[in-house]
């Protein structure tokens, strides 16, 4: 499982090298390459997760538009192992696509989290941090692009 926290920025949109190459992509190719790398098929893990957890206004605004989604991330992946000339295409079609296939993407909202935690101290505590944070961090929306 991976999950990116936002509170009042969007997903990243590129890189340097590749403009396109957004975050959340990047993330789910990085967790695709890691199990390739430590030899683990990925038939055999029992759930695989993308998460990214943000302020729901964020999400109502179409901060994230279609970062988060099994169609994006492919299309932006195999762009950038396009600029490779068939030296990725085999873990693509080999790692990465089962491993699309498979993995849990979602984009959750902070208050439908905090709404089911605990009203213990560990649950009042990421309460309170998340108000902080919205009293620090008031209203900034950017969309995806």
């Amino acid at each position: 499982m991976v999950t990116e926290a936002k509170l009042g920025s969007p997903l990243s949109a590129g890189t340097k090298n590749a403009p396109d190459y957004d975050q959340a992509a990047r993330n789910v190719a990085c967790m695709a390459h890691m199990l390739e790398l430590a030899r683990v098929d990925v038939a055999t893990v029992a759930r695989l997760g993308f998460y990214v957890i943000a302020p729901e206004r964020q999400i109502k605004a179409g901060v994230f538009g279609n970062l988060v989604t099994r169609a994006g991330i492919a299309r932006k992946v195999a762009a950038r192992i396009a600029q490779y000339q068939g030296q990725w295409d085999a873990w693509f079609a080999g790692t990465f696509e089962p491993m699309l296939q498979r993995i849990d993407l979602s984009v959750l909202s902070w208050e439908s989290i905090l709404a089911v935690l605990p009203n213990d101290e560990e649950g009042a505590g990421i309460r309170e941090f998340y108000s902080r944070c919205q009293q620090f961090n008031p209203g900034r929306v950017e969309r995806a692009v």
